[in-house]
């Protein structure tokens, strides 16, 4: 324990509640009264006032604070009178009183402070003057501190002040721009109820947005007579103002724009048009916007609109038509309009000679017409006309997961000027393409379904003309390019009458796994195309063709070799069906209509480098006709001298040609499983003789005109490279014959078979002698060769179909990856991640040979439907078939070779105050419980349940649910992990700490909890034991907090930290605060430091005082 005596006076900067002062710790001296007669007096000194604090480490320290009194002034003398001086008994003193901290006043600690001696007797006037400077330093001291601190006083709000200022200027000046943007808002926003006030705001050249509330219906109007002039109906209000974008939208879904005979006219450069949330009604040719005056390129978007009346746009320029979400436009004669009054719509419209009751087109005179992503059109039209009317050269494009519906004729008239109006229709070129997952659906009635790069006939022409009012050969064909592009996984539909009608240079292609279905009705085609063009039908796609009716029909015939058949490409058309897809026509009611055959490619000059038909491995191509026509092929190459014609088969699955069918209107319909669902399919052959199947014009032997069916090298002796093949011919004669009319060939090699061997009766068969195999209506034993009997896919059988004995199969798979967040009571986080992978593997199958012969022998086969029905249970192997020892790929990422996919790293949402883990997964690799601030996936094919093979017998075979549905995707399973949200574990911590010690930590609690919860915690204990222990509480952070600032935050990173502040506590000692030495300081601590002795406080000194006798 340290004292201290004789020191130096003390002084301490204080900051009060007046400001900064600086104290003096002195020492008061107390003279005794005597009279003045000797040169020495005794003085008592006394340290009248003693601080005692207690340290951290609880020492005892004692601070002089005595203040020190000089003599020098002089005594009054009078008659020799007695000089009377203070008695000791006079108490000059400094109130008891605790001392202020040094924290409070700007001084760290005690040993920062001033120390100032204590005064000596024999040099009181040099201790005193010593005393002065001393006092005057410190005071300078206090002074500049002072300064500081007023400087740091002054300057602190100075700042804040000016901060304050510079806040409030930037308020205001965010105040002015926010008046500014709320008046251009304002300005450039308008909501109109009338037609007035609707022009004026088009006018207005700062309106951008224009929001229609209610029924507004255009004034002045002239449109309510049917008079049939063209232009009686039209009217035009022009808009004299700048270009520039404008939205013109619904308030609610009774906002409805009436424009009767109007169409708005836009001048200027270039426009973007928004018209969403809209009713629209219309009477004018044009339809509601007219920019054919623009100069630039314009846009005009419709979304959520429902037109009625007249076009939904019309008005040319250069102008792009985008459509989202779910818009719909009919055009009709007349509709009812917004005033009560019955508005008809601008007849007599488009090129001379058209019928004068023909209304414009739903869209027409645009550039473009795009279906945006996911949005869908659709048209709707009773009126005469086209749906679609673009310019040569224009594309209408239905976007990813889009669809456009068109609907024509939907009052089923038959005026015959409705025999040529086209859901799409571009004169001279154009194209109409889809995106992936998309749908176009063409209803067209009497009509065409696409008219691109081909004249039209005049509208008196009806169906019963045998071309259908085009003409034979390639008469009125423009030189396009003309194109219809079905995307990936799209779908395509037409019901009516022609279906698509193209020029020279064509095309059609389906995408992979697309689904393409034609119903024609009457006397019409499905794909009529000029020279030069293609048809492709692509991987995986199902492509299904169904005609009733293409008959006479107590008329002329439908079609002939030279034109207008079902399905006719003109010189050099090519139609490639790819690998694994499926093509299918049904052909029914036709009568006997002379020389129309279903499939007619145009070859009658040069040499051919390409076959003319070709179908690819795994590929499905099933034809059949109920034509009588002994002259109607089913696919033929009718006219011409060309040499190297030829079509090819290059290992397809099966191939089925089938002649004189009668299915009683009965649709076989697609082929999505091995075959249609039905079996038998309602195919009751006709009692007809034999007839053409497949032919080409030129049947020398030099002409190497060919019919090539292909298949892998037989390397193992398996039987791969052969083909089974059912033949039915039929003559009428006895039963012996008929037993013999219906044969199967289980061993027949693939290869080229010249046409000119059917011809001479030589057809080139490998092996020529192979006997056919017994049936349950047929002995067996037709030689292969038989002239009457045996195999002639040309000219002597009927029906005719080559199954690959050894083939491959290519199964498309989807596997999933679902990635879900929730919080701990399940609620969602987000919307779960959900990822998909595209799969794909390749088999090679042969037909177990020996198990189909049984099927076969117990098993009617008096048809084609009979046998694929008995081929229809038949087991296929999985068996090497081509020698390269890969019998089973194994699944395969799309385009790729890799058996793995990585789905990739995603990262999971961030939310402060919550940390995700895994709950539950599925995923190899992932553990519940671990961290997830992402989650990594690779999924291995490996792992994929098996539902394509079946074990049996020892092998391996095509499971019954593939074949079932052969383009279906496999389910390859879901991954599937569940992320939770739980809420972080939050610190926070609590600090005492010792002001008057620098600050020293004197001690820490720290406290856990989760965001959002209370901090479960007290200082009342901690402080009470430091109070106990000397310490005096300066501020309690904790405590003094808010109820929010005492709840754990959502920031993990950095604890939450409450600091209580103490100092150490004084108490005066001296004559007015006696203490027992003996006793703590502390009483409630009794290892707390004692008082300290009254030596130590107090002493006695010897002061000379000399007097002056005047």
């Amino acid at each position: 324990m340290k004292f201290h005596f004789n020191e130096r006076q003390r002084f301490s900067l204080r900051k009060y509640s007046f400001g900064l002062a600086s104290v003096l710790l002195g020492t008061a001296f107390f003279l005794s009264g005597q009279v003045a007669s000797a040169d020495e007096v005794n003085v008592s000194e006394t340290l009248l006032t003693s601080v005692v604090s207690v340290s951290p480490e609880s020492s005892t320290s004692t601070s002089e604070s005595s203040v020190p009194r000089t003599s020098e002034s002089k005594p009054t003398v009078a008659d020799k009178s007695t000089l009377s001086l203070e008695t000791a008994d006079s108490k000059s003193t400094v109130e008891d009183k605790a001392v202020v901290t040094p924290e409070k006043a700007g001084v760290s600690s005690d040993s920062e402070k001033p120390v100032i001696e204590s005064p000596k007797s024999e040099k009181s006037e040099a201790s005193a003057k010593e005393s002065s400077e001393e006092t005057a330093k410190a005071t300078e001291v206090k002074a500049e501190v002072a300064e500081k601190d007023d400087k740091f006083t002054d300057k602190a709000p100075a700042e804040v002040a000016e901060k304050d200022d510079k806040s409030t200027d930037k308020a205001s000046a965010e105040a002015r721009r926010s008046t500014r943007t709320r008046r251009a808002t304002s300005e450039d926003k308008r909501e109109v109820s009338n037609w007035s006030e609707f022009v004026s705001a088009l006018k207005d050249e700062n309106v951008s947005d224009i929001t229609v509330n209610g029924d507004i219906v255009a004034q002045g109007d002239n449109g309510n007579t049917d008079n049939g002039r063209s232009g009686s109906v039209d009217r035009k209000t022009t808009i004299n103002a700048p270009s520039r974008p404008v939205t013109i939208q619904g308030k609610d879904d009774n906002a409805r724009l009436d424009l009767l005979s109007h169409t708005l006219e836009l001048t200027g450069a270039s426009w973007e048009l928004n018209l969403k949330n809209l009713k629209i009604a219309s009477a004018n040719s044009r339809g509601p916007i007219e920019l054919s005056r623009t100069s630039g390129s314009n846009t005009v978007t419709f979304e959520n609109v429902t037109s009625e009346g007249s076009s939904l746009y019309g008005g040319g320029g250069n102008t792009n038509v985008v459509i989202k979400g779910n818009t719909t436009s009919t055009v009709s004669d007349s509709y009812q309009a917004a005033n009560g009054q019955t508005q008809y719509v601008q007849r007599n419209v488009g090129q001379a000679g058209k019928s004068d009751k023909r209304r414009e087109s739903n869209i027409h005179d645009a550039k473009s017409v795009t279906v945006a992503e996911g949005a869908s059109l659709t048209l709707n039209r009773s009126s005469q006309g086209d749906a679609i009317t673009l310019e040569s050269g224009a594309k209408v494009s239905v976007k990813d997961k889009a669809s456009l519906t068109i609907n024509m004729n939907t009052a089923k008239q038959t005026d015959s000027a409705r025999y040529h109006n086209a859901g799409i229709f571009m004169a001279d070129s154009g194209t109409v393409e889809t995106g992936k997952g998309s749908k176009l659906v063409l209803n067209t009635s009497i009509g065409q379904g696409i008219s691109i790069g081909i004249n039209r006939p005049g509208d008196n022409v009806t169906d019963k003309d045998r071309f259908g009012g085009y003409g034979a050969g390639n008469n009125g064909r423009k030189n396009g390019p003309s194109r219809v592009l079905i995307g990936e996984e799209g779908t395509f539909e037409f019901n009516g009458r022609d279906g698509i009608m193209m020029g020279n240079h064509s095309e059609l292609v389906t995408g992979q796994n697309s689904k393409v279905r034609f119903e024609n009705k009457g006397r019409g085609v499905a794909l009529d195309f000029g020279n030069d063009s293609r048809v492709v039908f692509g991987k995986h796609s199902t492509n299904t063709f169904h005609s009733v009716g293409k008959g006479k029909n107590g008329g002329a015939p439908s079609g002939s070799y030279d034109g207008y058949n079902y399905i006719g490409l003109n010189e050099n058309g090519k139609i490639l069906v790819d690998d694994y897809a499926t093509f299918r026509v049904q052909m029914d009611n036709r009568g006997d209509n002379d020389w129309d055959d279903v499939i007619s490619l145009g070859s009658q000059n040069g040499t051919k480098s390409e076959p003319l038909f070709q179908a690819n491995k795994g590929s499905i191509v099933d034809i059949r006709d109920d034509n009588t026509n002994y002259y109607a092929e089913l696919i033929s190459v009718a006219l011409g001298n060309s040499s190297n014609t030829f079509f090819q088969f290059n290992n397809p699955f099966y191939v089925a040609f089938m002649r004189y069918t009668k299915s009683d209107s009965l649709s076989a319909g697609e082929i999505t499983g091995k075959l249609p669902l039905s079996i038998p399919q309602g195919n009751n052959p006709q009692d007809i003789g034999h007839g053409n199947i497949l032919y080409i014009s030129n049947p020398s032997l030099a002409s190497r005109n060919r019919i090539e069916f292909n298949g892998p090298a037989s390397n193992n002796g398996s039987g791969v490279g052969t083909y089974t093949v059912y033949s039915l011919n039929k003559d009428g004669k006895d039963k012996q014959s008929r037993e013999k009319q219906s044969s199967v060939w289980t061993n027949i090699q693939g290869g080229s078979i010249p046409i000119a061997g059917f011809k001479n009766d030589n057809p080139n068969i490998t092996p020529a002698d192979a006997p056919s195999v017994p049936t349950g209506s047929s002995p067996g034993g037709v030689i292969a060769k038989d002239k009457t009997y045996g195999i002639d896919p040309v000219g002597d059988n009927r029906q005719n179909i080559w199954v690959s004995n050894g083939s491959k199969i290519n199964p498309t798979g989807v596997h999933k990856n679902v990635i879900k967040y929730v919080y701990e009571d399940g609620t969602p986080v987000k919307k779960d991640v959900i990822q998909s992978s595209e799969w794909n593997r390749t088999l090679d199958v042969s037909i177990d040979q020996e198990g189909f012969k049984k099927i076969l022998k117990n098993s009617n086969v008096r048809n084609g439907d009979e046998f694929l029905a008995a081929y229809s249970k038949a087991k296929y192997h999985i068996s090497d078939i081509d020698g390269d020892n890969i019998a089973d790929t194994g699944w395969k990422e799309d385009g790729t070779n890799s058996g793995t996919y990585n789905y990739g790293t995603i990262a999971s949402p961030k939310l402060k105050g919550y940390k995700p883990e895994i709950l539950s997964t599925n995923v190899p690799g992932l553990e519940a419980g671990a961290q997830a601030d992402s989650v990594s996936v690779t999924y291995d094919s490996s792992n994929a349940p098996e539902t394509l093979i079946e074990a049996q017998a020892g092998g391996r075979t095509v499971s019954e649910t593939y074949w079932r549905n052969i383009v279906a995707k496999s389910d390859l399973g879901v991954y599937e992990t569940v992320v939770v949200y739980k809420k972080v574990k939050q610190k926070a911590i609590v600090k005492y700490i010792d002001t008057t010690a620098n600050n020293k930590e004197l001690a820490k609690d720290e406290v856990e909890g989760t965001s959002g919860e209370a901090i479960n915690y007290s200082t009342a204990a901690m402080i009470a034991d430091f109070v106990n222990k000397g310490y005096k509480l300066v501020e309690d952070g904790f405590t003094n907090s808010t109820a929010d600032q005492k709840k754990f935050d959502d920031d993990e990173n950095i604890d939450q930290e409450f600091v209580v502040r103490l100092e150490h506590d004084v108490t005066p000692v001296g004559p007015n605060n006696p203490h027992k030495p003996t006793d703590p300081i502390n009483p409630n601590d009794p290892k707390s430091p004692k008082y300290p002795a009254t030596d130590q406080w107090k002493k006695d000194v010897t002061s000379t005082v000399h007097y002056v006798v005047s």
